[in-house]
């Protein structure tokens, strides 16, 4: 059955890690002060607690913790 790598081969894309530049950071930031974290100031550098916030909002949101993803990205509603 041929079909079943075409299949997978769909627009699953989530795992894709995303390119973290400064907007993208700030966007983050951002998204997750608004859910109720704390990333630090909102500069668009990402420091321990930006990543420690991420982290937290992605095992709250049963998401792949430790990369900034797709998946991650739309969830926080932030564009890439």
């Amino acid at each position: 059955n041929n079909n079943d790598s075409a299949q997978k081969q769909a627009v699953n894309d989530g795992a894709d890690v995303v390119t973290a530049t400064p907007t993208i950071i700030r966007a983050v930031q951002q998204a997750l002060v608004n859910a109720g974290y704390n990333p630090g100031p909102v500069d668009g550098a990402s420091g321990q607690k930006t990543v420690n916030a991420i982290q937290s909002f992605q095992k709250k949101n049963n998401l792949a913790v430790g990369k900034l993803t797709k998946e991650t990205l739309r969830a926080m509603n932030v564009p890439f």
